[in-house]
């Protein structure tokens, strides 16, 4: 599912980042974000996943350190949660 993310550079807001977006038929967001100082990834082998409820609130705590796959597994899980 990591391929299913829009990528798009954040020169501003993370510092030269980057960020990919998807968001579920079920209203659900994942933002995955990487590259930049304070960020919890590298942009290439790990990543920091943040998950928003279809109304845009944040979901829980972001989750840092994650490699490709692990972000697709997250990706499966959010894609089955009930819509809000």
């Amino acid at each position: 599912m990591f391929n299913k993310l829009q990528w798009r550079d954040r020169p501003f807001e993370l510092g030269g980042g980057r960020q990919g977006v998807y968001t579920f038929a079920n209203g659900w967001e994942v933002s995955v974000v990487g590259g930049a100082r304070g960020l919890y990834g590298n942009g290439r082998t790990s990543f920091e996943v943040a998950i928003f409820r279809p109304n845009g609130e944040f979901y829980k705590d972001v989750l840092g350190w994650r490699s490709r796959q692990q972000v697709s597994a997250i990706m499966r899980r959010v894609a089955k949660y009930n819509a809000e």
